[in-house]
């Protein structure tokens, strides 16, 4: 699994999978930053004990966040089309108002022509 590839997985479950860690950054040594999330209990337990993700597991996590992907693809999707829903009843409301409007506006001329 390339760097790239766990850029979307959070910290802890790039520790997890990465059996070495970052070559410059151990949990034991790493420095607190200001943004940085206090690990899972679960997730510290995990690296207490130095298990690690086998590969199967890796390939599972890869799958899932394949669907997750999926799954968020098609929330947008859906969103957009709410917005375009919308778009069109303010179009819909806007025409109508214009077609109401000339067919007034027809009415007042011919009751002038007359």
């Amino acid at each position: 699994m390339n760097k790239e590839g766990l850029a979307n997985y959070p910290r802890a479950l790039v520790q997890l999978i990465n059996k070495k860690f970052d070559e410059n950054v151990c949990p034991d040594q790493e420095q607190e930053s200001e943004d940085a999330q206090p690990l899972d209990e679960e997730v510290a337990s995990i690296l207490a004990q130095g298990r690690r993700f086998r590969q199967d597991d890796v390939d599972k996590v890869e799958r899932v966040a394949h669907i997750m992907g999926r799954c968020h693809e098609m929330v947008n999707k859906i969103e957009s089309l709410f917005g375009m829903r919308n778009d069109i009843r303010q179009m819909d409301y806007v025409s109508n108002t214009i077609l109401n409007q000339i067919e007034s506006n027809r009415q007042n001329f011919g009751n002038l022509q007359q």
